[in-house]
C-alpha cells in the first residue's frame, strides 16, 4: 500500500511541483466575480464574502480561504486563486473575518443585541467595543484583546456551516473540505480543526427520519495550505495539545494519527522567511517526517519553499512571477486523487439544528 500511494502522488507531482520554479498563472474569467454573500455567525454578525461556486455542482470539493489578521480577503490574489480553483471543480468561499475590512462596518452587524449578550457570549467582552446594542455600529480588530483572537474559531465555524447549506443546495460537497490560511490564521485553522473531532458533522432530519447524527465533522478534512505559517501564543497550548495527545478525540478516531497520516499539508513559504522554514520544519517532526526530507508523499506533507520571493510572505506568495498558485492547485488536485479521507457528498441537514457557540473550554481549557 505504502508502494501505491507513493507511485500515484509521484506521478502527480512530476516535472517538479515542488521545485520552487516560477510557473505562468493560470487563465482567469475576469467576468466571473462570484457571488457576494454573507455568512452569519452564531453571536449575531454577518461576514461579508464571495462564494464561488465549482463547475461539478454537488461533487465540487469544497475550499475555505482564510486571510490573515489584519489583512482581507478582498486582495486580487485571493481572488484569483478562488477563480482559479472553480474552474478546477473546486467550490470555494472567501470571507472577511469580524472586525475585519468589510466584516466591520454596520452591515456585517445583524443582531447588535445578541452580539452585546454577555450572558450568552461572554467572549465579546474581550472585543474592546461598547456592549450597548444601541451604540454598536462596528467592530475593529484593531481593539481586540489578544486572548479574543481564540474565539474566532467562531468565524470559520460559522464558515464551515454555510459551506454545509451549500452542500445541501448540491452546490457542493463539504465531504471534502480543504482549508487555505495564511500567518497567524494557520494556527487558528488548526484550533479550529481540533473542535471538528468532537462537532456533530450531520445531524437527523427533523421529526428524526433519514441519516443518523454523525460526529467527527474531522472526517471531512482532506487537505491544508498553509502560507507562512505563524504561532499564535493565544491557541499554541491547545493546538500542541491536538497534536500530541492521540486520546483527545471522540470514540475510535485518533486526532494525532488522522492530522498526520489523513490530512494533506502544504507548507509554502519564502526561501528568506526563516521564521516560517523554522516553524514549518517543526511541523513535519511532528508529523514523523524524516528530519532530512522536504516531502513524504504518503503521509501528504510538504514543504514547498518559494525561491524568488524575498520578503514576501502569506498571499504574498501567490505574485504570479512566483508559480505557487498552480502549485497549490496541484497540490489540492493530487491529494483529492489520493483518497484517503473525506466521503462522497450527502446531505447535512444544517436547518434541523441552530447554530453552536464552538466550545473551547471542555477540550482546550479556555474559560468561557
Amino acid at each position: 500500500m505504502r508502494q501505491f500511494f507513493r507511485g500515484l502522488l509521484a506521478a502527480a507531482f512530476a516535472g517538479g511541483l515542488f521545485a520552487g520554479a516560477a510557473m505562468p498563472a493560470l487563465a482567469q474569467d475576469d467576468k466571473d466575480k462570484g457571488e457576494d454573500t454573507a455568512v452569519p455567525t452564531v453571536d449575531g454578525l454577518r461576514l461579508l464574502g464571495t462564494w464561488y461556486a465549482g463547475n461539478k455542482g454537488r461533487n465540487s470539493d469544497t475550499v475555505i480561504m482564510l486571510h490573515g489578521y489584519g489583512s482581507n480577503a478582498t486582495k486580487g490574489e485571493w481572488q484569483s486563486l478562488a477563480k482559479a480553483l472553480a474552474a478546477e471543480g473546486f467550490s470555494v468561499l472567501t470571507f472577511d473575518f469580524r472586525g475585519h475590512n468589510r466584516s466591520g462596518t454596520a452591515k456585517a452587524i445583524s443582531s447588535p443585541k445578541d452580539f452585546c449578550n454577555l450572558n450568552k457570549f461572554t467572549f465579546n467582552k474581550l472585543s474592546g467595543e461598547t456592549l450597548d446594542p444601541n451604540r454598536l455600529t462596528s467592530l475593529n480588530y484593531k481593539k481586540f484583546s489578544g486572548n479574543y483572537f481564540p474565539y474566532l474559531v467562531n468565524d470559520i465555524a460559522a464558515a464551515r456551516r454555510f459551506c454545509d447549506q451549500r452542500n445541501d443546495n448540491g452546490e457542493c460537497n463539504t465531504g471534502r473540505l480543504y482549508i487555505i490560511a495564511e500567518k497567524e490564521m494557520c494556527s487558528l485553522a488548526l484550533l479550529w480543526m481540533g473542535t471538528e473531532f468532537f462537532r456533530q458533522a450531520i445531524y437527523p432530519q427533523q421529526g428524526g427520519v433519514g441519516n443518523p447524527a454523525r460526529h467527527e465533522g474531522s472526517r471531512d478534512l482532506v487537505g491544508a495550505v498553509w502560507l507562512s505559517f505563524r504561532r499564535q501564543q493565544t491557541v499554541d497550548a491547545a493546538v500542541n495539545r491536538l497534536v500530541n495527545q492521540p486520546n483527545i478525540a471522540r470514540g475510535e478516531i485518533n486526532a494525532e494519527q488522522t492530522l498526520r497520516e489523513k490530512i494533506g499539508m502544504a507548507f509554502v513559504y519564502s526561501d528568506e522567511d526563516k521564521t516560517s522554514a523554522q516553524v514549518s520544519r517543526g511541523w513535519l517532526n511532528q508529523f514523523r517526517v524524516r528530519p532530512d526530507a522536504k516531502e513524504d508523499k504518503e503521509l501528504g506533507k510538504y514543504l514547498i519553499e518559494v525561491k524568488g520571493a524575498k520578503s514576501s510572505t502569506g498571499i504574498e506568495l501567490l505574485s504570479p512571477k512566483l508559480g505557487v498558485e498552480k502549485q497549490i492547485i496541484e497540490f489540492m488536485k493530487a491529494t483529492r486523487k489520493k483518497n484517503v479521507a473525506g466521503v462522497d457528498n450527502q446531505p447535512r441537514n444544517t436547518n434541523s439544528k441552530e447554530p453552536e457557540i464552538v466550545d473551547l473550554t471542555t477540550y482546550f481549557g479556555y474559560p468561557k
